[in-house]
């Protein structure tokens, strides 16, 4: 009876040390392709109004003329605002966000 009571306890020990030392392990995973890509989005801004006017994309300063088109690329989330009297937008004013829906998109400001 000993015997087996002392069999069990060491069968019992020599099978919880592995997975006890298992589960203490660090777990690594090995990064994705996709990790830490930022993705870009390609649009149009159009200043459909009759004054010149100039957008702050990002830390870029883009000056449209009347009816001028630009193609502009900037990353999800970029906020665009207006830089100086941007048509009928006062300066520093939110014009809108990049998302990724805008990509090949035309946006204006008048």
């Amino acid at each position: 009876m000993t015997r087996h009571i002392v069999a069990r306890i060491a069968l019992i020990a020599l099978t919880a040390l592995p997975i006890s030392a298992f589960a203490a392990a660090p777990i690594h995973v090995a990064p994705s392709p996709q990790a830490g890509r930022v993705k870009m989005v390609h649009l149009t801004v159009k200043n459909a109004s009759a004054t010149e006017g100039s957008l702050l994309v990002g830390d870029q300063v883009v000056t449209l003329k009347s009816n001028e088109t630009a193609k502009v690329e900037a990353p999800v989330g970029t906020v665009i605002y207006a830089k100086g009297q941007a048509g009928s937008h006062a300066d520093g004013s939110k014009l809108f966000q990049v998302t990724r829906d805008l990509d090949g998109a035309t946006c204006s400001f008048n």
